[in-house]
């Protein structure tokens, strides 16, 4: 009787842990299938870089940062010149990124003469980009642009 009660015992403990177990597969299956997905993506993620903001064009044509920055720096001086604006500051600083060198700038001029220069910084090719800048009044009826220009280079 008690082999029987055994094997009773067993069978019951048996199909129990079977029921039991049967939710956990779907788990199992469903962990397995997340893990697929993560890596598909981790590889999408690691074979696709991505695309650059800027093209090649625009970026200032250099072998180093210090050869960008004596670009950038004879292009705002003439660019400032031919507006009739006087540079003040225009002086080199500590990278912002790498390929990308920076510049501190004080200009001063009329106001029209200011803001096309400031402007004409914005928008001139190779890009050059305000990182920040600030717009200020001087004596004289005279404004003075002060801020860091950013020079992207290849």
């Amino acid at each position: 009787m008690t082999l029987r009660w055994t094997a009773i015992g067993g069978t019951t403990g048996l199909a129990i842990a079977l029921a039991a177990s049967w939710p956990m597969l779907g788990a199992i299956a469903d962990l397995g299938n997340a893990r697929a997905a993560q890596a598909a993506l981790a590889a999408e993620i690691a074979a696709s870089p991505l695309p650059p903001m800027l093209t090649d064009p625009q970026l200032t044509p250099a072998p180093d940062a210090a050869t960008a920055v004596r670009r950038a720096t004879l292009r705002l001086r003439r660019a400032a010149t031919a507006g009739g604006v006087l540079v003040e500051t225009l002086a080199p600083t500590e990278a912002a990124a790498p390929r990308v060198a920076r510049l501190t700038l004080s200009a001063s001029g009329s106001e029209k003469a200011v803001l096309a220069f400031a402007d004409g910084i914005e928008r001139g090719d190779p890009v050059l980009r305000w990182r920040r800048w600030r717009l200020a009044s001087v004596s004289g009826g005279a404004v003075r642009v002060e801020g860091e220009v950013l020079v992207p280079w290849r």
